[in-house]
């Protein structure tokens, strides 16, 4: 099945859908779209790390001290 008759597809059984398969398929796109995020900030994170570009909890912690608790 390609591309186009697969979102026919479902489109037509959302037409046809009722509350309940409505809301668990919008529950089910936004726990996968909150999903992708989380993987999208690990993949930036890991990269980051790899190139050396993180910072120490500790010296976040004392920067934010000296910045805003003068």
């Amino acid at each position: 099945m390609g591309f186009p008759e697969l979102k026919n597809k479902v489109l037509q059984q959302v037409e046809n859908a009722d509350e309940h398969l409505l809301t668990r398929l919008s529950d089910f796109i936004d726990t996968n779209l909150e999903n992708n995020t989380i993987k999208e900030v690990l993949i930036i994170s890991e990269k980051q790390y790899q190139e050396g570009k993180t910072e120490l909890y500790q010296n976040i912690l004392k920067e934010s001290k000296e910045k805003y608790f003068r």
